[in-house]
């Protein structure tokens, strides 16, 4: 089990990544955050579990063709961005999860 945040963050890097849902947490807790990694179009948007640094998904989103890239970027959205390898981890168990049919509370099926 590790020890400091520095270490959890590294554990996250290596592991495949267990979907959670914002609804697990309280209306108030955790920090929202976008997670994205181009050329990917899937967008997953939710809270990091302050406790133990999770990614709890509340919805996601494909990013219409039409939008830049950068308008995710931009240093001032009032949200963490999640790129990288953590980012990639949860937008497979994302697709992973869609592909089994999961849905969102009041997501409509198209």
């Amino acid at each position: 089990m590790p020890k400091t945040k520095k270490q959890a963050a590294r554990t996250r890097g290596t592991e495949a990544m267990t979907l959670r849902f914002s609804r697990e947490l309280a209306d108030d807790e955790g920090r929202v955050f976008v997670a994205y990694a181009p050329p990917r179009t899937l967008m997953v948007m939710g809270r990091r579990d302050p406790r133990n640094g999770d990614l709890c998904v509340s919805r996601y989103t494909w990013k219409p063709p039409e939008m830049p890239w950068e308008h995710v970027e931009n240093p001032d959205a009032p949200f963490e961005r999640i790129t990288g390898p953590e980012a990639e981890r949860l937008l497979d168990a994302v697709e992973h999860w869609i592909a089994e049919g999961g849905f969102l509370s009041g997501e409509r099926r198209h």
